[in-house]
């Protein structure tokens, strides 16, 4: 729902006319696309920050610089996240239960 009150505003905002070339305007919407991705800022809320980017992947499906950004905002907050809780996991952030215990 907030992608597409954001999709709608950025509309409005372009202002293109009829007479620019289809190419100009994807451009421009995957400009404005591209930008929304990283302008969005959720501070440490990682899982929050996460899901927006799921709904931008699946939102945007169609634009190549839109995933291209989405991928590396995710990568962004895993470095982040590991950063952040120093490197050592909980059970919380474990995944799958897997121990680090030597055979």
């Amino acid at each position: 729902m907030q992608l597409q009150l954001v999709e709608s505003a950025l509309f409005k905002r372009l202002k293109l006319s009829y007479d620019e070339p289809l190419s100009s305007f994807v451009f421009e919407l995957n400009l404005c696309h591209y930008s929304l991705v990283y302008a969005a800022q959720f501070g440490r809320d990682y899982e929050q920050h996460l899901s927006f980017l799921v709904q931008c992947r699946s939102g945007f499906h169609a634009l190549s610089a839109v995933q291209e950004a989405v991928v590396l905002q995710a990568a962004r907050i895993a470095v982040e996240a590991l950063r952040a809780v120093r490197g050592a996991h909980s059970n919380k952030t474990l995944v799958g239960g897997v121990s680090r215990t030597r055979t």
